[in-house]
């Protein structure tokens, strides 16, 4: 408040207690109104060391910078400490989060902060030292401890706080033997790159992608971090490798002039991100995720997991042909961790041996009260890598510095608290599409490295039981699965869009079984129809839509390289042949194709089944003899359709149309026109014999 406005407020309280005094009354209550508040933000840069013990010195180094609309004037600083220990993860998350009302002993002496006054948007440093002996912690057990920054300034009634920042310590009292509790990481290392209209990307859309600032390079430097595994798809891999190492291209349909150079240096850029790619997987652990990173709850409704099944084939050998590792395979994760039980059945069924799941979507039965091992058993066959849900949140926070090091480094020690002597697992999976600060995760991982009371454990240690005889057997206890969020179940994959998804790899499926080299011809637009099934569309539906009408147009296009030629035949018995012209315009070889023909009218009868056509060599057309007889006469018009030696339709539905006029009809016509003549000339005949004879007469 400015100097005139405390004049202002002065005169306004002496007026009323004079009031008061003259009428023997008191003033009505009124709220006092302070426009001018000192505040401060308090920002942590370090605080060390992570673990304190007898002989250490805690100290925390930071700013403070003044938010308010005042100046901060005659600023100190100090450490509160609160003696009990947090000895849950509860508890660290209610100490966190505020809910926790203590507010702890002043520990060491208040620092006087330089300069003294801080002006309004203006920063100051602060460095508090404090010996572990003043900390007050001698005697108490070993954990975390609740720990506050406080700021104090002068305000319109003395000193106040203006600013405190919450945190916390690990207090170990001397030399001691841990039952370690161990920790996983997991990154998934997905999304792949866009192209144009469904295509693939181009070397340049790609070294955007991964070159310097990018995502995914971000990305790679963040999990390159010593003991982070990696869930990689084996699409970006594909996708990746094709721009640094591309096949020689199958000679395509139909000719589209490409123009320019090769962008060499985009391949350049994206050659140098696979090469530091395959340099840090080496020793690494490497989970190879189905091809495209499918939405397994939408592909699996219905309790059909046959394109989870094309997508495990799909990307078997890649991760290892790319990154030069042998990737851990039968592994499936579901979206945001979360999935029914009829998707994890199908998911057992297929083969799928593990699954990462949100330990939030299996809930055990009996609530523990202590946080339970990372393994659980679900559908036969099928074992459960439950995430940490706050760790994982913590680890993919974009905040940076001392703060979110110390929530984690709490939380595992709370852990351990709970239950002391039980070994147990804790993955920590961070989600798709992360975008990290690459220093400030391996700065996380390093210091968690370093708790003497965690051990880093891959993530494939989740496939044995926990190890020792501290085990608690959590894996074996009933589990349900919780609801699904609706924001996860609003975002899934829809339906309709996996149905028309499996239509157009319908129309793939049957070239494949008549081409002589299905690879060449169906086998980038199988991959291209599994990518439209991934996990990074989930919430895209306005960027879905189009892309798979352009896969879907590009298969159309492929398939109606094989086709019925339209004609009208003149059919002129009662039973015979129709010629059906077949074309082949793909660039190999047909064998096997069927004909089918499908009468709209019973004047005419297909009396054959489907006929097989002749071998078409690339760019040629054969005729088919297809058994029809007609029963009647009129034009019908028949409906021609390729389908393969399994029955799946192939091109365009053509239509012939047929001028039936069986045998007996016309031979009757025919023989009727005759005896109509003979009569016609019959009585032609008859009429002219009596004239004649009148003429004779008379000539007589």
């Amino acid at each position: 408040m400015t100097r005139p406005g405390r004049l202002l407020a002065a005169g306004l309280l002496m007026t009323a207690l004079v009031g008061t005094a003259l009428t023997g009354t008191a003033p009505p209550a009124a709220a006092v109104v302070v426009d001018d508040q000192p505040t401060a933000t308090i920002a942590l840069t370090s605080l060390g060391p992570a673990v304190v013990d007898p002989a250490a010195t805690l100290t925390a180094t930071g700013t403070i910078t003044n938010t308010g609309s005042v100046p901060l004037e005659i600023v100190t600083a100090r450490l509160s400490l609160v003696r009990d220990q947090l000895g849950t993860r509860a508890e660290v998350g209610a100490w966190d989060d505020g809910t926790d009302q203590r507010t702890g002993t002043v520990v060491g002496s208040p620092l006087d902060v330089q300069p003294r006054s801080i002006a309004v948007g203006a920063s100051a440093p602060f460095t508090l030292a404090v010996p572990a002996g003043a900390l007050g912690l001698a005697g108490r057990s070993f954990g975390a401890y609740g720990l506050a920054v406080e700021v104090r300034a002068q305000g319109e009634l003395g000193r106040q706080q203006v600013g405190r920042l919450r945190t916390t310590v690990q207090w170990q009292p001397g030399p001691k033997q841990y039952a370690a509790q161990q920790l996983a990481w997991l990154v998934p290392i997905t999304g792949v790159p866009a192209g144009a209209d469904g295509a693939d990307p181009t070397p340049t859309q790609l070294a955007a992608a991964v070159g310097p600032g990018s995502r995914l390079r971000r990305l790679l430097d963040a999990a390159s971090a010593p003991g982070v595994g990696w869930a990689v798809d084996p699409a970006l891999l594909q996708t990746l490798g094709s721009a640094t190492n591309p096949a020689p291209a199958a000679p395509a349909p139909t000719a589209t002039p490409t123009t320019g150079p090769p962008d060499a240096a985009g391949a350049a850029t994206v050659a140098a991100f696979v090469a530091d790619l395959r340099s840090a997987a080496a020793g690494r652990v490497v989970v190879e995720l189905p091809y495209g990173d499918p939405d397994l709850a939408a592909v699996t409704a219905g309790g059909r997991a046959d394109l989870v099944r094309a997508a495990q084939a799909a990307g078997a050998g890649i991760v290892e042909q790319v990154l030069g590792v042998t990737p851990v395979t039968g592994v499936a994760w579901p979206a945001d961790g979360w999935a029914g039980d009829a998707t994890l059945t199908g998911l057992a069924r297929i083969g799928v041996t593990d699954t990462v799941l949100d330990a939030r979507s299996r809930r055990l039965v009996d609530v523990l009260p202590y946080t339970p091992d990372a393994r659980t058993d679900l559908a036969p066959g099928l074992t459960g890598w439950l995430a940490d849900p706050v760790l994982g949140s913590l680890a993919a926070s974009p905040a940076r510095g001392v703060l979110p090091v110390q929530r984690v480094l709490a939380e595992t020690a709370a852990a351990f608290s709970e239950r002391p002597g039980l070994t147990r697992r804790t993955l920590v999976a961070l989600p798709r599409g992360l975008d990290p600060d690459p220093a400030a995760f391996r700065a996380l991982v390093q210091a968690v490295a370093t708790a003497p009371w965690v051990s880093v454990v891959p993530a494939t240690d989740l496939r044995r039981d926990p190890p020792g005889s501290g085990s608690d057997g959590s894996a074996d206890l009933p589990r349900l699965a919780a609801p699904t969020p609706a924001a996860v179940s609003r975002a899934q994959l829809s339906t309709a869009h996996v149905a028309a998804v499996r239509r157009t790899r319908s129309v793939l499926s049957a070239l494949g079984e008549v081409v002589a080299d299905p690879a060449a011809v169906t086998s980038p637009l199988q991959r291209s129809t599994l990518s439209l099934l991934s996990c990074s569309w989930r919430g895209r539906p306005g960027d879905l839509t189009p892309a798979r009408g352009a896969v879907a147009a590009r298969v159309r296009e492929l398939g109606d390289h094989l086709r019925v030629l339209p004609s009208s035949v003149n059919f002129l018995t009662s039973s015979g042949r129709l010629q059906i012209t077949v074309i082949n315009e793909l660039p190999e070889a047909v064998s096997g194709l069927r004909l089918r023909l499908t009468s709209t009218n019973p004047r005419l009868r297909v009396t054959g089944g489907d006929v097989t056509t002749p071998d078409l060599a690339p760019g040629t057309r054969a005729q088919v003899q297809v058994p029809v007889r007609a029963l009647g006469s009129g034009m019908v018009r028949l409906d021609a359709q390729l389908v393969s030696p399994s029955g799946r339709p192939l091109g365009r539905r053509e239509q012939v149309s047929v001028r039936a006029q069986p045998t007996g009809t016309w031979a009757l016509g025919v023989v009727g026109a005759l005896v109509g003549l003979v009569l016609v000339v019959g009585l032609v005949r008859a009429l002219r014999r009596p004239r004649r004879r009148l003429a004779t007469g008379a000539g007589g």
